[in-house]
Order: C-alpha cells, then structure tokens, then sequence
C-alpha cells in the first residue's frame, strides 16, 4: 500500500501545487485540455499543470477526464516514473470501462504493456499489446495498430526472438506506408536498424539508424530523434569508431537533459561513459558512470543500475571491492532477463573469480556464458535477413528507372508551369506601364479614366489571387507528394525494402502519380479560365449520355477503389451545345467530388430531365451533403480550400470554381438543388441547342 499511497500523493501535489508555475488559468476543461496538448512537448511542466486543470475542471467520469488520466500516465511514462503512470492509468481505465469505451481501453492496455516492457516483464508486455491489438483491428484504429504491432516487434526483439520481432516490424512498416506517415515510417526504419544491430551486422545497422534519425530530424520529432541518436551512437560504438559514437551520446544527454527525458539520458550517459572508457579517459568515464548510476537509481531504471555498476567495476572504481557489487549487477540483470548484459557480467566474474583464485566460481560463471552465447546463435535470422536482402536487389534498378522517370515527368510539368507564370509576370509589368498613361490621361477624361483604372485594379487582384494560388498548391498541396517520392528513393537507395514492401509502394507512388498529376490539370486550367474568360467561338452539340460515359469510364477505377456503384440514367434523346472537352470537364470534376465525399459502399446518381427549354443534369451523392453558404463559397473562388474525403483524399479545392467557369463558358448554370435527407445533388442546368 505504501507505494500506491506516495503515489497517489505526488500525482495530487502535483495538481494543487502547479498554479505557481503557470500563470494561465483555463475557464474550462476543453480550454485546459487544449493548452495541455499545446505545452505537450515544448514545456512538460505546463503540460502537466493544464492536464490536472482539465482534471479538476471536468465533470466527474467524463472522456475528458478520462482522457487527461491517460496523457498524465504517458507524461510520468515518458520520464521514467512507472508507479505514478500505472496510478494514473488506473485512473483512466476506470471511467473508459464505465463508458465502454473501447478506444480509450484499448489505449490503456497497450500503454500498460509499455510498463511491464520497461521493466523487463517481456512475457506480460506481450500478452497486454496482443490483447490491445485484437481490439484495435476490430475498431479498425490503423494509427493504433501500428503502434502496437511496432511495441511486439521491439519486445519480441528484447526476448531475442527475432523471427517475430521480424514480422512485427515488416507489419508495422506496411501500415505506416499505406498511412504515408513520416514519423512512423522513420520509426520503423530504425526499428529495423536494431534487427541488423542483434544479428550483429552493424554496418548494415549504422545505414538504417541514419536514414532513420535524418527522416526525425526532418519532422522535428523530439523523442525519435532522441531514439535515433542513441542507436546511431550505439552502432559507431559497434564498430569501434568511439569519437564518432561519443558525438550522438553527448548531443543525446543535451537533448535529453533539455527536455527532461530521464529514460533516454540514463542510457546516453551510460553509452558515453563506455565510449570515454574505450577512449582510455577512465577520469570522465568513471564520472558519467556515476551520474548514471545516480539517475537510474532515482527513476528505477534497474538495467541502467546493473550496466553503470558493471562499468565502474570495469574501470577500477570499486578497487579489490567490486565482487558484491558485481554479483548484485549480476542478481539484477538475470532478473530483468537482459541475456545480453548477463553475458557480460558472467564473463567478468569468472575473470575477477579467477584472478582470486576460485576456480570453481569461475568455471560456474563460464559455463553459464558458454550457454548465453550458445543460444544467441542465430543462422536462420542471417538467412532472413539476407533474403531480405537479395529480394530487394533484384528489383531495385528498375524501381529506381521507373521513379526518376516519374519525377522527370512531373519536372517538365512544373517547369511548363514556370513559364507560364513568367510570361504572367511580363504582362504585368506592361500593365504597370499601362497604367502611368492611364494617370496622366485621368487628369482630361476624369469620369472615364476612373472607370477605366478600377477595371484595370480588379484585373491586377485577379492576377494576384492566381499567383497566390499557383504559389500555394505548388509549396503545399503538391510538396508533400514530392517529399514522399524523394524519401521512397532514399529508401530504394539504402536497400531498405522487401520485394512486397516495394510492390506495395510502387502501387501506392503511381497512384499519387496520376492524382498529382490531375490536380497539375485542374490547377492549369484555373488559370487559364482566369487569365482567359470569354465564350467559346464553336458551339456543336454532343450527345449528354456521351459525355457523361466518358466522364465515368475516366473515374471507374477510383469509384471500384472506395466500392461505389455509378448509376447513370440519360435518354440518348438529350442533346447539349459547347465545347466537348469542358463539358465532359465539367461532369468528370462533379462526379469526382461526389466520389471524394461519399462513404465506401454508396452509391453516385447520374440522370438527366427536361424542364421547358432547358436540359438539367443531376449528380447526386449519399455524402455529408453542404450548405448553400458552402456551395457559394466553393464555386465562386471566395474560399478555395481543400477538405480531405471520406479516405483521406487530398486536392486543390477547384473542382467545383472550375466546373462553374467551364459551364459558364458554354452556356450552362451551375446550382446545389435543395434535396430532403442526406448528401449532395449538383445541378447543370445546359439551355436548349441552337441552329448555326
């Protein structure tokens, strides 16, 4: 009881006591609850003050709560201190269960396996992520189950079963890629890294760890970085290169000691304490080692203990006095069923008994390495990884010719698209020239030159607007595509990826390939209906069940994607006028949108009427529907803003503009048709065709 009861009261002194380091009082929970999430990683200590605010502010037993229970556990997780996160864990695992809420009790399932991994319970951490798996795959969580599958492979790692840890991994990494996250992939790379580091191919390790740690630095993610560095640090260590490994373990303890992540610093201080040591700087070795001894010991870090206590032995500290605190490292080590820093001790006890002259203590301890080393012979994992290998490298030439083809492609696009705006820029520039004339004359012709200056002012806003436009989609919409192609080259580059890892990729790059490239399409011909807003000069008339085919068999792939059925109903009879190609424009970004925003397993009506002179095309879709405000918004270019689809979907937020422009051009009307129920019916009102 005496534990829970010291924790409980420093978890609640906490919370009285934080009023007097953060000046800020929230007026709410949501309020609080927001500013914790905003101090989460830059400010720890406002983080956990707002997070007890959320907790007194909030009613008793709501998810809220709940949920500031949970983030409070992953604060004290984070820094080493396992009782005050268990309490805070048990704390938010009681109202989720009163709730039943399953995403918040599978949370806390995974985060209690995060405990028992951190003190070596490898078989209790299992059975805890295992059971948060199978409840996060039912709710269909991909983020979560990432997550988990990622906490297996490690674990399995730390058992030294390194078949699953394998496939955890291998799993982990497939989610991340069908997700596109940075972080995780990053994560999961280094992840890898470790999978060469135990089969002790530390070059191969050193390779991943890097790509791994500049992918974190590239996404500013603090706690990989922090992981990245020590690996990377760890495997210069490997190869005996000490000055390099000292250099990631002394940037790793400023990083750590900045943002007080104990878990982390105890193990650089550790790794840099070696380093110093194989440098034979035994003064600043035997320092370190003490200042991690110290540390471990106050977070309750006992391999850290064992490991320090090893290393002053090692290096002299404890004199003709090291056997107790050998035996004691010894005693906790085997505990917490760290085989490789067993094997270490057993080696230099049997050494320190020989050297006393018991020569049956030390035969025991060689006999017990003997049996470590024995089982850490790993062939099959050698194979594994060697076909992993081998895989890779039989397609990886003509992935890479494939890719750079792509990336070529979508060069000479933007370059194309320079040029445009070039010539934009020159035309410009004469207007401004235009527009002195247009002073001096205004001083003759006032009335008239007044007029003549606001058009001319409203043309130059309208120019802007594009330029401002083009700069935008370019710097944000069409960036992160292009960062992804490049970081799936530095991947093909490392020799990173299996055979099905890089299938899968390869399918998912095309794809966004040719969405890339249709929102290129979109983006350039916004720009020229801006620039260029006149009438068509030829007008024929087209079959409208025509168009609208042509229109479906372009998006019949993307429809099959989300498992939506295209219901066109048209009488061959219904005939419009204008220019093909918009028209079918028109119809093919009307029906992309009602695909983009309706649930898996919808359906998409097309059909076609006749009221008085006039042809009226409906599109109608089973999504989230919009408001009239938002239709007007969207189509008149007051806010051009993309909304991710009911799949994540990314664009540009024209489809609808465009479609008004284009249909405008020919004729047509563009409206939102009032419907009762559910989802969204476009109208294309086309007048009737005229005799030439």
């Amino acid at each position: 009881m005496k534990p829970i009861f010291i924790t409980r009261l420093l978890v609640m002194c906490l919370l009285l006591t934080g009023a007097i380091h953060v000046a800020a009082k929230p007026a709410s929970a949501p309020e609080a609850y927001q500013l914790a999430k905003q101090y989460e990683l830059s400010h720890p200590d406002s983080n956990l003050y707002y997070l007890g605010q959320t907790i007194a502010l909030a009613g008793a037993g709501t998810q809220i709560q709940a949920d500031a229970w949970k983030d409070m556990g992953n604060h004290y997780n984070f820094k080493g201190l396992n009782d005050s996160a268990a309490y805070c864990y048990d704390q938010a695992m009681h109202i989720y269960e009163q709730l039943h809420y399953a995403p918040g009790i599978a949370n806390i399932i995974n985060n209690r396996g995060i405990l028992e991994a951190n003190v070596s319970h490898h078989l209790k951490a299992v059975t805890l992520y295992k059971q948060a798996l199978e409840m996060r795959l039912k709710i269909g969580q991909l983020q979560h189950i990432a997550s988990t599958c990622n906490n297996l492979g490690n674990t399995y790692l730390a058992m030294n079963n390194i078949a699953e840890a394998l496939h955890y991994h291998q799993a982990t990494l497939q989610v991340r890629y069908f997700m596109n996250d940075s972080a995780g992939i990053a994560t999961s790379i280094g992840n890898i890294g470790t999978l060469y580091y135990s089969a002790r191919q530390y070059s191969k390790a050193l390779k991943y760890y890097q790509t791994g740690l500049r992918m974190q630095q590239q996404l500013q993610h603090q706690e990989g970085i922090m992981r990245g560095l020590l690996n990377t640090g760890g495997a210069f260590a490997a190869l005996k290169q000490y000055d390099s490994a000292a250099v990631y373990f002394e940037k790793l303890n400023q990083l750590c000691d900045s943002l007080q992540y104990y878990t982390y610093l105890t193990s650089g201080l550790n790794n840099l304490a070696e380093a110093r040591a194989l440098q034979k700087r035994i003064p600043e070795a035997l320092a370190l080692y003490q200042q991690s001894l110290k540390l471990s010991s106050e977070i309750g870090d006992s391999v850290i203990i064992a490991s320090s206590i090893l290393g002053l032995a090692q290096n002299g500290y404890y004199g003709n006095q090291k056997l107790p605190q050998l035996l004691e490292a010894y005693r906790i080590a085997e505990t917490m069923q760290e085989s490789r820093l067993v094997a270490q001790l057993c080696e230099v006890l049997a050494q320190t008994y020989e050297a006393a002259g018991q020569n049956g203590s030390a035969f025991i301890y060689l006999k017990k390495l003997t049996a470590i080393n024995d089982q850490s012979i790993l062939p099959e994992v050698y194979q594994q990884l060697a076909d992993l290998q081998t895989n890779y490298e039989v397609s990886q030439k003509e992935a890479q010719i494939s890719l750079l083809r792509k990336e070529k492609e979508l060069q000479v696009q933007k370059t194309r698209l320079q040029q445009f705006y070039t010539g934009g820029a020159l035309g410009f520039t004469l207007l401004c020239g235009a527009l002195i004339g247009l002073l001096w004359y205004t001083l003759r012709r006032q009335q008239k030159s007044n007029q003549t200056i606001r058009q001319q002012a409203e043309e130059l806003e309208a120019h802007h607007a594009v330029k401002d436009k083009i700069f935008s989609v370019l710097s944000h919409d069409m960036k992160a595509p292009i960062i992804s192609f490049t970081h799936t080259l530095e991947l093909m580059d490392q020799n990173i990826l299996t055979a099905d890892e890089f299938e899968f990729i390869r399918g998912k790059t095309l794809e966004q390939t040719r969405m890339l490239k249709q929102e290129l399409d979109n983006l350039l011909q916004w720009a020229t209906l801006r620039f260029q807003q006149q009438q068509n000069d030829a007008m024929d008339t087209w079959s409208l069940q025509d168009l609208t085919q042509q229109a479906i068999r372009l998006l019949g792939p993307q429809a099959e994607e989300k498992n939506i059925q295209l219901s066109c109903n048209i009488p061959p009879s219904h005939m419009v006028q204008g220019n093909d190609q918009q028209l079918c424009s028109v119809i093919r970004n009307i029906t992309a949108n009602a695909i983009k925003f309706s649930p898996p397993g919808g359906t998409i009506s097309i059909y076609s009427e006749r009221d008085g002179k006039h042809t009226l095309l409906c599109i109608a879709d089973q999504g989230a529907g919009m408001t009239t405000e938002q239709f007007q918004q969207s189509s008149s270019g007051k806010r051009i803003k993309s909304t991710p689809g009911t799949h994540n979907e990314k664009g540009t937020g024209m489809g609808l503009m465009i479609s008004k422009l284009l249909a405008e051009q020919n004729g047509a009307t563009l409206t939102l048709r009032q419907t009762s129920g559910t989802g969204t019916t476009i109208q294309v009102s086309f007048p009737e065709p005229t005799a030439k």
